[in-house]
């Protein structure tokens, strides 16, 4: 062989060889990113369960998830704006001030990154919360304007979210309460969105709404039935699973297709190992309790529906056992500082309605001590004390209001019930003050300063005046439930009917709470409502009937009577015993609010709804679907 045809041979092997090479390092990058994508939909997967439950420790989880994704893909499209909304969330609402940097600064890069929808809004979201993290609130309206600007003008949940926070911060409540309510009605499964909301209309003093935010995020989704094997399968496949013998670890056991290591053919009877089978498992990938259906329940609205309670007088004692069980709560189920905080601010509010002084001051230090800078306990804090001691007149309680009114000025809650406790404990001259520094700081406020005004002169002994504009506050917003409350309770000595009116529409909005939303107070709740109700009329024998009627509709529903069984015939149906005690029947068309007599029980059974508070005109912008 000539040497020109071995260089031509050696030639061609090393272009074989590189070719080779060339192919195998394809490969084996083809497998790399295979891989890489797998682990990061994993990765992406268990953070997004995380996300949705809210709580503090699954949110410091959900972080170390997205941390590792973004290790492996430094740009991923959910990833990085998941982990810079985690981060906006921990340093906002948990005080975690090292995820405030982090959050700038991967917002910052998500911005100008080609994210996924989710991925996008979630880090739009926490570009208009950096200024508010940062004590800058004001700083976050026009950057978020821009945002909204660029998406056609249509805002996003998160958009509205952030602005609303901002706004909130910033003293600008009406407008911030607006926005936080689109983006809750906007991504109403969001249990940040909801928990928000609610805290900041809690502190607003709408009941009704708080109520319903919290409410919601105490929901939770139904147990889904999970498709198995038949069982019936042939010599190839015997247990009928769709997975051949020679593949399947557990051939005579049908594997359960539910996402969660469907190929090795063998049933996970309970994938998040919570002791919750899956059947029966509301979110069968992510460990919970039993007594949530496999879920995580969300301790800021456990927290603020328990407070709701407590303003509604709406079983105190049990609502206080709530809050001490989660405060006593160690390991994951410890509540964070701020929620510590939330908890025993409730601890106290309770304390105060039990009229448990002295617990209930030390209850709010104690809030105030977990609260830490730049929390709203402090102030809560304050406020609880001035209340505590405004009931035990040991003086000092209208400086301790003040001093609320000083630290959070924009808080409505300290001035509308500040002035009606003061009034209540004689001090109607001071909390005549705090109304008018509310009134000056807040020119042309609605219909729930109204309520507040009027159900402070009714405290003051000006029955006539306060009833005046209370009834104007209800034809304004017909579900503010403090205001439908005094005017009930005022008028029940002098004009029965029109009392008797107020008492059925909060039966109805306790009981139905928006059917928009279809929340509801529990019917336990309503059962004792309706009893103080009855004893309200003592001596007007027409309406003790009456509300005595309503009553037994309400036990029929809280322990209905077996259906009869076939060739039996139900109680007043022909051929029955004439003696015995009809069933009450609800008529679903009846209207509380107008409901005679003879229908009240009834209507109080199955009312219709009550006015739906009108969705706020809000901001020039349109909130469009939240991206999933």
């Amino acid at each position: 062989m000539s040497s020109d045809v071995k260089t031509d041979h050696r030639k061609a092997l090393q272009r074989l060889g590189i070719a080779v090479g060339i192919i195998v390092a394809i490969v084996a990058t083809y497998a790399k990113t295979v891989s890489n994508d797998r682990t990061i939909r994993h990765l992406n997967q268990e953070a997004k369960l995380l996300i949705e439950s809210d709580n503090h420790a699954e949110l410091l989880k959900a972080a170390k998830l997205l941390d590792e994704s973004l290790d492996v893909r430094g740009k991923e499209r959910f990833a990085l704006g998941a982990r810079a909304a985690v981060a906006a969330e921990l340093a906002l609402e948990y005080g975690v001030q090292a995820e405030g940097a982090i959050a700038t600064e991967l917002s910052e890069k998500g911005l100008k990154a080609k994210l996924d929808s989710r991925g996008r809004d979630m880090a739009q979201m926490a570009a208009g919360l950096a200024p508010v993290i940062a004590g800058k609130p004001a700083e976050a309206e026009p950057m978020i304007a821009k945002l909204v600007e660029a998406e056609g003008g249509n805002a996003t949940p998160e958009q509205l979210f952030a602005r609303g926070m901002a706004r909130v911060r910033s003293g600008h409540t009406a407008d911030g309460l607006k926005d936080l309510r689109q983006a809750f009605e906007g991504d109403a499964g969001n249990r940040h969105f909801s928990s928000a909301f609610g805290e900041a209309a809690f502190d607003a003093g709408d009941l009704f709404m708080a109520g319903i935010a919290f409410q919601r995020g105490l929901e939770l989704p139904q147990a889904r039935k999970v498709p198995r094997g038949s069982g019936k399968g042939d010599a190839g496949d015997q247990d009928g699973d769709g997975i051949r013998n020679a593949d399947d670890k557990c051939p005579a056991e049908a594997e359960d297709k539910d996402g969660f290591e469907d190929k090795d053919g063998c049933l996970d009877a309970d994938n998040d190992k919570d002791s919750v089978p899956d059947d029966a498992d509301a979110c069968p990938l992510l460990a919970g309790t039993v007594a949530a259906k496999g879920c995580n329940i969300h301790q800021r609205s456990v927290i603020g529906r328990a407070r709701v309670a407590i303003e509604l007088s709406e079983n105190i004692e049990k609502q206080l056992e709530t809050l001490n069980s989660l405060l006593a709560a160690t390991g994951d189920a410890a509540l964070p500082a701020p929620l510590k905080a939330r908890a025993l601010l409730g601890k106290a509010e309770a304390l105060v309605a039990l009229k448990k002084y002295p617990e209930a001051r030390e209850a709010a230090q104690q809030a105030a001590a977990a609260g830490g800078a730049g929390d709203t306990a402090a102030a809560h804090a304050e406020f609880i004390t001035g209340v505590a001691i405004a009931y035990e007149k040991t003086g000092g309680a209208a400086d301790k209001l003040n001093k609320a009114a000083d630290l959070q000025p924009s808080i409505a809650r300290f001035y509308f019930r500040g002035a009606k406790v003061l009034a209540e404990a004689g001090a109607a001259d001071a909390g005549q003050k705090l109304l008018e520094r509310f009134e000056k700081a807040n020119p042309g406020a609605g219909a729930d300063f109204k309520a507040a005004k009027g159900s402070f002169l009714i405290a003051s002994g000006k029955q006539a005046d306060g009833i005046k504009l209370l009834k104007e506050a209800l034809d304004e917003n017909g579900n503010n439930i403090t205001a439908m409350r005094d005017a009930a309770r005022a008028l029940v000595g002098s004009e029965a009917d029109i009392a008797e009116g107020f008492y059925q529409r909060l039966v109805a909005v306790y009981r139905s709470g928006s059917r928009e939303m279809g929340i509801g107070m529990p019917l336990e709740s309503v059962r004792k409502f309706v009893k103080n109700v009855e004893e309200a009329f003592a001596g007007k024998a027409d309406k003790v009937t009456m509300w005595a009627n309503i009553g037994k509709a309400i036990d029929d529903q809280l322990n209905p009577k077996p259906a009869a069984k076939p060739g039996e015939t139900k109680p007043g149906a022909p051929g029955a015993d004439p003696t015995a005690s009809p069933a009450t029947a609800p008529a679903a068309t009846a209207t509380p609010a107008a409901a005679p007599a003879a229908g009240a029980a009834a209507a109080a059974a199955k009312p219709a709804a009550p006015a739906v508070p009108a969705k706020p005109s809000g901001p020039a912008t349109a909130a469009k679907p939240a991206g999933k």
